[in-house]
C-alpha cells in the first residue's frame, strides 16, 4: 500500500479509503494483539458505507476472540504451505 510503513499506517489507509477494495495482508496475525490495530480491524470490519474485503494470509492457528465474529477463516491445502505471495500468485 502506497507510502504505509507500519501495520498501524496499513489498516488505517484501508479505514480511511472511500472506494471498495481487497487487501491481502501476509503475515499480519501478530499484529492482531496489538489492542489498537485490533480495534482498527474491527472499525473496518463494521464500517458499512464502504465494503472492504481483508484477507489474512497466515499460517494456521487462533486469532483474537474479539474478532472471531467478523473473520471467515478457512484452511486451503495448497495455500497453507506457501510463504509468500509471489509463491500463491
Amino acid at each position: 500500500i502506497p507510502k504505509t510503513q507500519t501495520p498501524e499506517m496499513v489498516l488505517n489507509y484501508i479505514k480511511k479509503s472511500k472506494h471498495f477494495g481487497i487487501y491481502l495482508l501476509i503475515d499480519f496475525k501478530q499484529n492482531l494483539y496489538n489492542y489498537e490495530i485490533l480495534n482498527t480491524v474491527e472499525q473496518i470490519s463494521h464500517d458499512s458505507n464502504y465494503n472492504k474485503i481483508i484477507i489474512f494470509i497466515n499460517d494456521y492457528s487462533s486469532y483474537p476472540y474479539k474478532l472471531m465474529n467478523t473473520l471467515l477463516i478457512t484452511q486451503e491445502p495448497e495455500v497453507k504451505e506457501f510463504t509468500s505471495f509471489a509463491q500463491i500468485a
